[in-house]
């Protein structure tokens, strides 16, 4: 057979290239210099793009004409499912899942309104559908959402990008039908209860590997004095000793990886363990693009956080009573976890020279009364010149309100606090003696009390997937897709207002299920709850930034000098 002429030129090249390279591998002269070729040539590490990081979350979109598509066996009639990814590019996939039968889906998309209002109402039935499924990664890497796009026609497109390379376990579940994963049309309370099916949807776990070439984020033990690293690989770990500070007012963002295996063999901290399982200490947060680095972390110089005197007003709901029970267990410098957070309509607590106070109201019913807010709110702050205020009022209202009363109380809340002091204007600002708390790097005293410094509002906590008699019988709406939306909401709104905002919803949601070993609802005793901790302190700014490494006199002087 005689080869056309490009197969000819093709041929002549590649024998004269592998004899070039012969003769160099050969000479005596050039053997060190040729292993160490071969070796970085054979050992390299994939490219940057290829090999996931949970430092970086933005990444460019999946491009699923490039993806191989595998079915899925299903366990429910109903629904059909494949999986698909692109074989070298591991760590993103598409979880696709449809109804089969088309009279069936028609069925189901010709369900009543979910909502009252029309936009809202529309918006669901494009871009959520009538069905809602729980999708879950495990292994590399922790996921749970139920926020898949709705492709029309009962089919429904998980995208998911992975954040860490590894193997991944993926699970799915039917959780809603009609709609009733985001109902709240009429009077929410009033409807009957969005019953959440939890019917598995696939057969097995699906195991999609890691890519040989990928190596796994391994977060440094909690405590670093317990350790002593040596050299090892030529190509380490990410290092995040770079990254800037996660201490801005906008919600950080992040990923849920595996604990060191240090911190699983022999854990510096106490984690309870009801029923003899271990709720915390499987994934830790990792944030992306920055790094905590206040004095509040483990392990750092807690003494650092209390030398100066702060007062901390939390109101809101139970969310808001664990987030600051969970800052003075900490701020204590307790090697344990905290374990329960008592109910109380008002609850104070004080840590060296840093004093907290509780107020229950859930549905923000403080802020919405002139009377109350002048008497409870206002007056309160200025009688302890409040430096931070904490709002947390989502969850309830999910129970059994529409979304426009959540972003009208949203509103009603910031306008309460800007009534009791009114902002200031940018002429006031610049005028040297204007008055007011001055910038947290400012060196000039403070010459009236002007509202809290720091004000930072949380958007509703995930839902734990409870199907128990007592969420039936409170008729209640928190479902995923719901929360998911409002707190999407809730961000620009807050943030535009030039509040902080604390994304409660994105820290918890991968670790709903955690909450099944205590009340489904809260995250005390989670892996969340020291994330919502930490993200508390680096926003409250009573902590100074400082590497851990820096002995703890060093980083007392330094926050002296800066304060």
């Amino acid at each position: 057979m005689i080869l056309p002429r490009p197969s000819r030129l093709f041929l002549l090249n590649a024998v004269l290239l592998t004899t070039a390279l012969l003769v160099f591998l050969l000479h005596p002269r050039s053997g060190h210099v040729s292993r160490d070729l071969l070796r970085s040539w054979l050992t390299s590490p994939p490219q940057q793009a290829l090999c996931p990081s949970p430092h970086v979350l933005d990444r460019d979109p999946i491009e699923h004409e490039r993806q191989l598509c595998h079915t899925l066996p299903t366990i429910i009639d109903d629904f059909k499912a494949e999986l698909c990814y692109e074989p070298e590019l591991p760590s993103a996939f598409t979880l696709r899942v449809w109804r089969g039968d088309a009279a069936a889906c028609e069925a189901a998309e010709a369900s009543p309104d979910p909502s009252e209002e029309p936009s809202l109402s529309d918006w669901i039935r494009r871009n959520r559908g009538p069905d809602s499924f729980i999708l879950t990664t495990d292994g590399a890497e922790r996921i749970d959402t139920q926020w898949s796009t709705y492709e029309g026609n009962c089919s429904y497109r998980f995208d998911v990008q992975l954040h860490n390379a590894g193997d991944v376990y993926i699970r799915s579940w039917l959780a809603y039908e009609r709609y009733e994963g985001f109902n709240e049309a009429n009077a929410t309370g009033s409807l009957p209860w969005p019953e959440l099916q939890l019917r598995p949807l696939l057969a097995h776990a699906v195991l999609l590997p890691a890519h040989s070439l990928c190596r796994s984020y391994i977060p440094s033990p909690l405590n670093a004095s317990h350790h002593l690293a040596i050299p090892g690989s030529p190509y380490p770990v990410d290092d995040d000793s770079a990254l800037p500070a996660c201490s801005g007012q906008d919600p950080t963002r992040g990923t849920y990886v595996p604990h060191h295996p240090l911190d699983l063999l022999d854990s510096p901290i106490q984690w309870p363990a009801p029923g003899g399982r271990r709720i915390g200490e499987r994934y830790r947060f990792v944030p992306a693009g920055c790094k905590w680095k206040h004095a509040g972390m483990r392990f750092a110089n807690i003494e650092a956080c209390t030398a100066k005197r702060h007062h901390i007003l939390s109101i809101g709901d139970s969310h808001g009573r664990q987030l600051q029970d969970g800052l003075i267990h900490r701020l204590s410098g307790l090697p344990s976890v905290a374990l329960e957070s008592g109910k109380a309509d008002f609850k104070n607590g004080s840590v060296g020279n840093i004093d907290f106070f509780f107020r229950w109201a859930p549905f923000g019913h403080l802020f919405a009364s002139a009377d109350l807010l002048e008497s409870d709110v206002c007056a309160y702050m200025r009688k302890h010149q409040v430096d931070v205020l904490i709002v947390s009022v989502g969850y309830h209202l999910a129970v059994g309100h529409p979304t426009a009363v959540l972003l009208e109380r949203t509103r009603v809340i910031m306008d309460a606090v800007d009534r009791c002091f009114p902002p200031r204007s940018p002429l006031e600002e610049r005028t040297p003696d204007g008055h007011g708390i001055p910038h947290a790097h400012s060196h000039q005293k403070p010459s009236a009390y002007t509202g809290p410094r720091v004000r930072i509002m949380l958007t509703p906590a995930a839902p734990g997937p409870l199907t128990t008699d007592r969420v039936r019988r409170d008729n209640r709406h928190t479902t995923h897709n719901r929360l998911r939306y409002w707190s999407d909401a809730m961000v620009p709104l807050a943030r535009w207002r030039g509040w902080s905002v604390i994304d409660q919803f994105a820290l918890t949601a991968p670790l709903a299920w955690e909450t099944l070993v205590s009340d489904g609802i809260h995250f005390m005793m989670t892996d969340a709850h020291e994330a919502l901790v930490d993200e508390a302190l680096g926003k409250m700014g009573i902590c100074p930034e400082a590497s851990t490494s820096v002995n703890a006199r060093d980083l007392h002087e330094e926050y002296e000098q800066a304060s």
